[in-house]
């Protein structure tokens, strides 16, 4: 794995990393990019040291763009997630966002690395054979509905594409497919 250089990356992430070690007073070091993902956006194991506690950390570095049409950004989505999720499964399977910036179209996220190891975890689309995809799939099934959903009721019976609508509504284009 070749260790990113600063250098080459595009101006407009430069830029968006340089401001962002303004304004948190960090250093960065881009350790390797993470590849796998399917949005988009670049992502960083970053070495991410503090003026202020001189003490040096590990995140995931998000380098992305805003997406105009959408209703919310990547950070106000996480922390959505996060101020709805149950405390316990929150501080037990979710990414903290640790620091962030925005400028313009561009956004610059650091997050905690969940399990706050990368040595057992890699993304999905590297799973190749049908059941390990069942395992995780039906694990993440199990973990959100019984964890994340533990208190949940249904208040009132809705109609299966209303109920799709109004949780995916945002990502459903009109001819009807997902996006």
């Amino acid at each position: 794995m070749v260790k990113p250089d600063f250098n080459t990356l595009p101006e407009e992430h430069r830029h968006i990393l340089r401001l962002a070690q303004q304004r948190h007073d960090i250093e960065v070091i881009l350790l390797a990019e993470l590849v796998g993902g399917r949005t988009g956006a670049v992502l960083y194991l970053a070495s991410v040291s503090s003026a202020e506690s001189a003490q040096v950390e590990h995140f995931i570095l998000k380098l992305d763009r805003v997406h105009e049409k959408a209703r919310m950004d990547e950070i106000k989505r996480h922390r959505l997630a996060w101020s709805q999720a149950p405390v316990d499964f929150a501080c037990q399977h979710m990414a903290e966002l640790t620091h962030e910036v925005k400028k313009g179209e561009q956004i610059a996220i650091f997050y905690t690395i969940a399990g706050q190891s990368l040595h057992r975890f890699r993304p999905l689309a590297s799973y190749e054979r049908q059941s390990q995809l069942e395992t995780i799939l039906s694990s993440s099934n199990y973990y959100l509905l019984e964890w994340w959903n533990a208190t949940r009721t249904i208040e009132q019976a809705v109609h299966p594409q209303s109920l799709l609508d109004r949780w995916l509504g945002y990502r459903l284009k009109p001819e009807g497919r997902l996006c």
